[in-house]
């Protein structure tokens, strides 16, 4: 009758324990015998379907090296592409900002970016609530041309060429 208490199952007295010099050092090997009848239950269609795995391989490592070429690509363009962007969004801000990096600074670039080009709405917006915000930011007003004129006149001397000079071109003094 089984035992209850360990399970159901009670073990031999008789049944010596097993020692680790009693248990086998290494695996069996399979005989050549063993790997024969191996060969002979796959028949010789192993052959081709060898041929067809090695092929199959083969072409997955030609996609493969091409999928791993075309990211390569694609990441090059990318960035080329950001490059792009980011001086463009740069040119824009420039007529509103001293630096324009600031405006980068503080938002992304994927914020002026509309179906795939520059919003040059957003860039100018984005660029006068900055101003807004932080007025030191803004470009200096462009100077009139008279108030260089004037202020060119008033405020230096032109040179005139010396005496020597003026004998040598030929001018009177």
């Amino acid at each position: 009758m089984p035992d209850t208490d360990n399970g159901g199952w009670v073990a031999d007295a008789d049944a010596p324990a097993p020692t680790p010099n009693a248990m086998p050092r290494r695996r069996p090997q399979p005989t050549q015998d063993a790997r024969a009848g191996v060969d002979e239950r796959l028949g010789d269609d192993t052959d081709v379907d060898m041929y067809y795995v090695r092929k199959l391989r083969s072409e997955a490592r030609g996609l493969r090296t091409r999928a791993q070429e075309a990211e390569t690509e694609r990441d090059t363009l990318r960035a080329a592409l950001d490059a792009y962007h980011r001086g463009e969004v740069e040119r824009l801000a420039a007529s509103e900002l001293r630096d324009p990096r600031d405006l980068l600074d503080r938002h992304q670039l994927d914020d002026f970016i509309v179906d795939g080009s520059i919003s040059v709405d957003a860039v100018r917006t984005a660029a006068q609530a900055l101003i807004a915000d932080r007025p030191h930011l803004a470009a200096a007003p462009p100077v009139s041309p008279h108030r260089q004129i004037a202020r060119s006149k008033g405020s230096s001397r032109v040179p005139r060429p010396s005496a020597h000079a003026r004998r040598r071109l030929g001018r009177p003094s």
